[in-house]
């Protein structure tokens, strides 16, 4: 299918053209993603709204050899299986390496620089331990430290991979920079020899997922042509063999797209990209990007934070902000883990904080003039005669829907919506014409007033 942009046309109105077939029947539509959104009246797609959680941070600096975690670079995971909540961060080693022993096959590593990857663990995702491990020791004792000599570690679990002791994955950049390295572990803690894989900067959070529709593992990584940061992506079926990473987003060269880690959601792939200020301020703060397919991406709602920074000097999330891999989706809502520093880009102590988000709620359409209705409609879609729901806030105003067949014909409208809903059951003030066969062409027609719509959803709960 081509990929269609939406113009910009009158009275800040949108309209997509050409559409050559109706969309397929999905679970889920969100509407940050372009290609189902027709046209739109009197509204503004905008970044969801967090909530920062009052313990940040979560974790904070507090051994000997976290001599700084300004980045962090974090990897949070929840693990089903075990029940536990685990992170692989990022720090720099300086003062205490002389404190610090290994065994023979690692020492080489701590001969290629003075970064380490460390490892937490928790139950709930907001209280942490630092376990006592036996890779690394400081002192005689056991420490967090699971790796050495790497920098911008991203690490996940391959629930899909049938080979336990390729179960856990590494990307990781090498010091000096210029490669990166891959690497394999059975449980998170020791890990394989460390194989290169290909060239890049990769001073940053390289991060990779498994992306499902591609049938292929997908890289995230950076260049720095220039003096300007910019966002790269590579492929591989194996996690071995990866293409030439190539350029994929770039933002101007006075606020730089410094790291973005990336991950599958509802049909669309987002990701969280940090903004380096380098011509202001020096801070960071936290941006959305979306893509189809994880080569074309877009940002949304560009110079609008969704991480905002802290307005308090001296606060931990004031100077530095830069979102970690994956996102923790549970029934709930979602939860952001990011690292949060109080001064501008530096090498400086380091705090793990974490933020929730409604279910959805990454970004909406906004009403722009609130006194007045706002329309978005969508492009064809293929009718499913599951129930509709709708995910919006409506608090104070009001979302009607209007079932429209592909010629613009009314064929039901429904019964407003209030309040802050997800997944809310739409009810139409007449049933559906049971002419309308599975699979048809039908078109969705929102009217609100004082609301945020997100997404909708045929079936579910």
């Amino acid at each position: 299918m081509q990929r269609l942009a939406l113009m910009v046309v009158a009275m800040g109105c949108l309209t997509r053209q050409g559409l050559a077939e109706p969309l397929p029947v999905r679970s889920n539509y969100l509407l940050l993603d372009r290609r189902v959104v027709g046209q739109v009246e009197n509204a503004q797609l905008r970044p969801g709204v967090v909530q920062r959680h009052p313990a940040n941070p979560v974790f904070a600096q507090t051994l000997p050899w976290e001599v700084d975690i300004s980045h962090l670079y974090a990897n949070v995971l929840f693990d089903k299986q075990e029940q536990l909540y685990k992170c692989w961060y990022f720090t720099r080693i300086t003062d205490w390496r002389e404190d610090l022993s290994a065994g023979d096959l690692l020492k080489t590593e701590m001969e290629q620089g003075d970064m380490a990857t460390l490892y937490a663990t928790s139950r709930d995702g907001i209280h942490w331990d630092k376990p006592a491990l036996d890779v690394y020791r400081y002192r005689g004792e056991g420490t967090n430290i699971v790796m050495f000599g790497n920098h911008g570690v991203g690490v996940f679990k391959d629930v899909r991979e049938p080979e336990p002791a390729r179960r856990y994955k590494m990307l990781t950049g090498r010091m000096p920079h210029g490669k990166v390295d891959a690497c394999f572990s059975a449980d998170g803690i020791r890990w394989s020899k460390r194989v290169h894989v290909f060239n890049a900067r990769g001073d940053c959070h390289n991060n990779a997922f498994w992306a499902e529709p591609l049938e292929r593992y997908v890289a995230i990584t950076r260049e720095y042509p220039g003096s300007n940061r910019v966002v790269m992506r590579t492929e591989s079926k194996d996690f071995i063999t990866w293409k030439t990473p190539v350029e994929v987003l770039r933002g101007p060269i006075t606020k730089q797209t410094y790291s973005m880690p990336a991950f599958p959601y509802e049909g669309v792939y987002l990701g969280l990209v940090s903004i380096f200020r380098i011509a202001s301020d020096e801070r960071v703060h936290v941006e959305l990007a979306w893509s189809p397919d994880t080569v074309e991406w877009n940002r949304i709602a560009e110079g609008q934070p969704l991480l905002a920074l802290s307005e308090t000097p001296g606060s931990v999330e004031w100077g530095c902000l830069y979102a970690a891999a994956r996102p923790i989706v549970t029934p709930e809502g979602i939860r952001i883990y990011y690292s949060g520093a109080p001064g501008i880009h530096s090498w400086q102590e380091g705090n793990l904080c974490m933020a929730t988000l409604r279910s959805d709620g990454w970004a909406g359409y906004a009403t722009t003039v609130t006194d007045r209705a706002a329309m978005l409609e969508t492009v064809a879609i293929r009718y499913s005669a599951r129930p509709l729901r709708v995910t919006a806030d409506a608090r104070g105003g009001s979302v009607r829907v209007t079932l429209l067949g592909q010629d613009g014909t009314v064929l039901a409208t429904s019964r407003p919506i209030s309040g802050n809903v997800t997944r809310e059951k739409v009810v139409w003030e007449k049933g559906v014409d049971s002419s309308l066969s599975q699979g048809g062409a039908v078109r969705l027609r929102f009217h609100f007033k004082r609301a945020v719509i997100y997404s909708f959803a045929f079936g579910g709960k």
